[in-house]
């Protein structure tokens, strides 16, 4: 089969390479001027990552289970230039740039249920020229960290207005020195959210954090965490929570580290029996997997990898583009669908502690099934529990030094067994 890809970050590498290896005709479509995706990004920078971003996730775990990463020193977390160079080391393992097509914008996949193909319609980022080819079938890998998600503040829109203050999503923040001496408001509190407050309250007057999942207001030097719900901006700009004013400040700065939403602007997505709800935070009208739409005469036509969250990226990725390529060979176990060995939570694409399942049962179905991969699995799931406890058991309240990141996790792959050490705060 003749395969779009629509980006080429590692969602649509895996595709490609498991694709390809099967025999099919992939077509990477990337917009930035390399493969990496979102560790790529493009010659005005990284899109929605900050400087001295480290991921969150040991490399150990992060890793494909064929291609390790390069040893860069004693800590298992990685930096942008590290994750990049990984990206770059899958792709030349299998030789997959010679099927990407760069600087290249999908602007519209149209399928015609008459024919069964594809039109896509794409973009040259350089020339603006455009050109059309016909595809049997459709890869959606154009991850979601583009399209960011600005939750409503009550009073936030109206004290802005004023030119009291600015506002920017975290995708758009990079340093933290426009925020000397300031009042800053931060809109979330995962891991973006921490890390961004970990750098701006060094050199900010004050910091204020507000989470979904915050029950009360506390306080940590010159930071004051509190619940989202019941708290307001009012028309002097003073945070103010269930009708208690937080801080003498004024709100001087709103950073919304606040997440993304996803987008598919080249999609006709009711055509597909497909539609995005919740504030365009899920795509509704997919399997059990959430790879393949629901309806039946695209139900194997397009495919979406990638969107979940919460995960362990990479071989999730993998895991999924190896059944989707079995499936386009007919080689998959599609019977007794929906599975009963995995449940995944209603309208959310966050799978957290039911990936694990969700991954193994992908493998099974593409006959990848073997006591060495479920070896595997179960170590990569250890990591990350202990990755996820050691994140909130050292990093009580945002802001606090990241202590987790200078973790260093030895693996025995073949036995299972691992061990971690922590520098302790003194020695960062």
């Amino acid at each position: 089969m003749k395969v779009a890809i629509i980006g080429g970050g590692m969602s649509g590498l895996s595709a490609c390479r498991f694709l390809s290896e099967a025999g099919h005709r992939p077509t990477i479509f990337e917009m930035s001027d390399g493969l990496g995706g979102i560790w790529k990004g493009n010659k005005a920078g990284f899109p929605a990552l900050y400087k001295q971003l480290r991921t969150n996730l040991p490399h150990q775990v992060m890793q494909c289970h064929d291609v390790c990463f390069d040893d860069c020193g004693s800590d298992s977390y990685r930096g942008i230039q590290e994750m990049l160079r990984y990206t770059e080391k899958y792709a030349t393992a299998f030789s997959l740039h010679q099927y990407a097509v760069t600087k290249t914008m999908v602007t519209e996949a149209a399928f015609s249920e008459v024919k069964g193909n594809w039109t896509i319609t794409t973009k040259n980022l350089t020339t603006s020229e455009r050109f059309v080819d016909i595809f049997d079938f459709v890869v959606v890998a154009n991850g979601h960290h583009s399209e960011p998600f600005i939750p409503k503040i009550e009073g936030a829109e109206q004290w802005l207005a004023t030119g009291s203050a600015t506002s920017i999503h975290s995708s758009k923040y990079r340093e933290p020195s426009p925020y000397v001496g300031k009042t800053v408001l931060i809109v979330g509190a995962n891991f973006s959210g921490q890390d961004i407050t970990e750098q701006v309250h060094k050199v900010a007057d004050e910091v204020l954090i507000t989470d979904l999942q915050c029950l009360q207001v506390s306080s940590k030097t010159n930071r004051t965490m509190l619940p989202a719900k019941g708290t307001v901006i009012s028309e002097t700009g003073h945070l103010i929570h269930n009708g208690t004013k937080i801080s003498d400040n004024p709100i001087t700065d709103i950073i919304y580290a606040s997440g993304f939403k996803y987008s598919f602007p080249f999609l006709d997505l009711p055509s597909l029996g497909l539609q995005l709800i919740k504030q365009g935070k899920f795509l509704s009208g997919l399997d059990v997997f959430q790879l393949f739409p629901t309806k039946a005469s695209t139900s194997r036509a397009i495919c979406f990898l990638g969107l979940q969250i919460g995960i362990v990226p990479f071989p999730l990725f993998e895991s999924q583009a190896r059944f989707v390529a079995a499936v386009l060979s007919k080689k998959a176990d599609e019977v007794n669908f929906p599975t009963k060995t995995f449940s995944l939570a209603p309208k959310t694409h966050i799978l957290g502690g039911n990936q694990w399942d969700y991954v193994l049962e992908l493998d099974r179905r593409a006959c990848h099934e073997s006591a060495k991969n479920t070896l595997r699995v179960n170590t990569v799931r250890q990591l990350f529990d202990e990755t996820i406890d050691g994140a909130k058991r050292l990093v009580p309240f945002p802001g606090d030094p990241g202590v987790y990141r200078h973790a260093r996790f030895t693996v025995d792959w073949e036995t299972g067994k691992w061990q971690v050490s922590y520098k302790p705060p003194s020695k960062l």
